[in-house]
């Protein structure tokens, strides 16, 4: 499956930006039945938490749903439960948010990052990257004076006994739980996508959510105490599955969307009060304003654009503002015209007193690793070449602004 190549290629629509702000703003979801099929898991491995004063006050436990007929039996469910170890969370201080945007320990911290694959693992690959290729490349980032990592969550590979709720993968959690502790241990705040890579064609997300509800909670019960996350991203360009980018008509209706996104920023909110909570649309990034903590967007336009976003954007509120990606692809343009536009459009990022920005993307990526399921090699375009870094690891001249970038004011 090729991956929606307009999300992050020719993106500078602002379609809320030209109607009211009233139209912006999605009705407030209705009780959903969904929430009452959710129970605790009934026993849990005892710990103390690392950071208890960040805890909610009301004791949350691992989420599953009743088991459907079909799927995995009750004993082979509770089996699989008892044997998945607790997380330990790392050390560190916790981020929280102002007007401005992220505070750590008193002092402002501007989100300087990326969104990160690696090289030979984008997409549906990722979760079956090696540990040390992973940490190879934070090292690498940290090196280069990044301080945020954006990691995108496909649920599929982190659940068994489709069907049963939030089953557990326990490899894939195990693996999970080690790129968290990477990032703790390189100083990298992560932002963690969820719901992505979903086939809307086999999995209506937005009005039949299924076991994702359950699986959401999981994860964030999971991680709700790890310092080193910096904010939940409910989904990368939703506004994609509303807003027709091709002449295909758009799957899902923007009340679908917008309903469902206050509808799960409720649950992320409600387990998880602590954690800021943001949502990466492309070009409606106005329509997220009443869902979320930190109002995000994607941008590929020019610095004069951005600016003009920015000013749009702030019409609207006074919420923090995080581009969360930027960039350019060499496939049209050259690796100096790349760096120079990472150098205008994160120079007015900066100017703009935004909470942050994330370049789109850390590697450039061979044909052959971005269609799924493999074998399988995609046509050649611009989605390969946004890479600060190509595909053999050497750096373009955009890697070497990044780290100037990087550095601030």
């Amino acid at each position: 499956m090729v991956i929606r190549f307009t999300r992050w290629a020719v993106i500078g629509l602002a379609a809320c930006g030209l109607m009211a702000l009233g139209a912006c703003q999605p009705a407030q979801p209705p009780d959903d039945p969904g929430l009452d099929m959710i129970t605790l898991r009934p026993t849990q491995p005892e710990r103390t938490p690392a950071y208890t004063a960040h805890a909610p006050a009301t004791a949350h436990d691992i989420v599953t749903m009743t088991p459907s007929e079909g799927a995995c039996t009750e004993a082979e469910i509770a089996a699989i439960l008892r044997s998945m170890p607790a997380y330990a969370p790392g050390g560190g201080a916790f981020a929280r948010l102002d007007a401005g945007g992220f505070v750590i320990d008193g002092a402002r911290f501007v989100v300087r990052g990326i969104n990160y694959f690696p090289s030979l693992h984008p997409w549906h690959r990722f979760h079956k990257t090696q540990l040390s290729i992973v940490e190879h490349d934070f090292a690498l980032l940290r090196a280069s004076g990044v301080n945020t990592v954006r990691l995108f969550l496909w649920y599929d590979p982190f659940f068994v006994c489709p069907g049963s709720g939030a089953i557990p993968n326990q490899d894939a959690f195990l693996w999970l739980d080690a790129v968290f502790r990477l990032a703790g241990a390189y100083d990298l705040r992560v932002i963690l996508v969820l719901h992505d890579l979903l086939d809307l064609r086999a999995q209506a997300l937005y009005t039949e959510p299924g076991d994702t509800l359950a699986q959401t909670a999981f994860i964030v019960n999971r991680y709700r105490e790890e310092p080193a996350l910096l904010a939940w991203d409910l989904r990368d360009a939703g506004d994609a599955d509303y807003t027709p980018f091709t002449d295909d008509p758009a799957p899902f209706s923007r009340a679908e969307v917008l309903e469902w996104l206050a509808r799960s920023a409720a649950i992320v909110r409600q387990l998880d009060p602590d954690r800021p909570i943001t949502a990466g649309w492309a070009g409606d990034a106005e329509a997220t304003i009443p869902a979320v903590d930190v109002v995000s967007f994607q941008h590929f336009g020019d610095a004069d654009e951005l600016r003009a976003r920015v000013a749009a954007l702030r019409t609207y509120t006074d919420k923090p503002i995080l581009l969360i990606a930027v960039g350019s692809s060499t496939y049209h343009h050259t690796e100096v015209e790349q760096a120079q536009y990472l150098r205008e459009t994160i120079r007015a990022a900066e100017g703009d007193q935004l909470a942050g920005w994330l370049v789109w993307t850390m590697y450039d990526f061979p044909v052959n690793v971005t269609c799924y399921p493999e074998p399988c090699a995609s046509l050649d375009d611009e989605r390969h070449h946004f890479g600060l870094w190509r595909v053999d690891g050497s750096r373009k001249p955009a890697a070497n602004a990044l780290e100037t970038l990087a550095s601030g004011p």
